[in-house]
C-alpha cells in the first residue's frame, strides 16, 4: 500500500507541503491490502479503509555552542553535528484508528524500508 492523502498540521521546514506529501507518498507501506476496503470518495476515513501515520521530527544541534560548518558533504558529518538532520521513512509512526490496534497487534503497519530519505533538515 502507499500513502495517498497527507494532511499537514504544521510544516516548519523549507520543503513545501506538496513536495513533502509527494515524498511521503513514495514510501511503500508493509500491510496486507486485502484487510482493507477501497475507500469511496464520499465515505469518511475509518479503520476499514485507512491507516494513519504521524511524522514529527525536529533537527537540533548536538552541541549548541559548536559553530556549524557552511558546507557539510557527508552523512557521518551531519550525524556528528546534528540530531535528526535526515528524516527517514522509519520516522513515520503508526497511529491506530478504531480497532486496528487489536487487528494488527502482531504485525503493525509500517514502511517497507526504514531508510528511505524523505527530507534533510537543519536547526531552525
Amino acid at each position: 500500500m502507499a500513502i495517498e492523502k497527507v494532511e499537514m498540521w504544521q510544516n516548519t521546514s523549507v520543503i513545501p507541503d506538496e513536495n513533502l506529501a509527494h515524498r511521503v507518498g513514495l514510501c511503500p507501506i508493509m500491510v496486507d491490502p486485502d484487510l482493507f476496503e477501497f475507500k469511496d470518495p464520499e465515505t469518511p476515513h475509518n479503520d476499514s479503509n485507512s491507516i494513519r501515520f504521524k511524522l514529527h521530527v525536529a533537527c537540533t544541534k548536538k552541541d549548541p555552542k559548536m559553530q556549524t560548518p557552511l558546507n557539510i558533504n557527508d552523512v557521518a558529518e551531519e550525524e556528528r553535528i546534528f540530531n535528526h538532520s535526515n528524516v527517514y521513512s522509519g520516522d513515520l509512526v503508526w497511529i491506530p484508528i478504531g480497532n486496528q490496534a487489536t487487528r494488527f497487534k502482531n504485525n503493525p503497519p509500517k514502511p517497507l524500508l526504514d531508510d528511505i530519505l524523505i527530507a534533510k533538515l537543519r536547526p531552525g
